[in-house]
């Protein structure tokens, strides 16, 4: 059984967790992108903390609702999964360039 980190409910804690990953693998293809000009595309705290807290607020969610919670937490996995696999996937192809 996990255990509540912060006082919150897991699903939070979890939501919050997967926000940080995504925003993490968001700022590392920021860091490797290039402009056509050949500058560095510059990160942005807002949207790294914006999408911080759309995963509290879905793992918010997800708190209280009992729908197939399986069916529910194995979908949102696995997006996220893509979504920072791509995003890291992206990364590496850029510093090949």
């Amino acid at each position: 059984m996990l255990m509540a980190l912060m006082g919150l409910p897991i699903e939070i804690e979890l939501g919050i967790l997967g926000g940080l990953s995504v925003a993490t693998a968001g700022y590392f293809q920021a860091c490797t992108k290039k402009s056509e000009d050949g500058t560095r595309e510059k990160f942005s705290i807002d949207k790294f903390f914006t999408t911080v807290a759309i995963g509290a607020f879905a793992g918010g969610a997800l708190a209280f609702t009992s729908i197939g919670d399986e069916i529910i937490y194995t979908f949102l996995a696995s997006a996220g999964i893509v979504a920072i696999v791509e995003a890291l996937i992206k990364s590496i192809i850029r510093l090949q360039k």
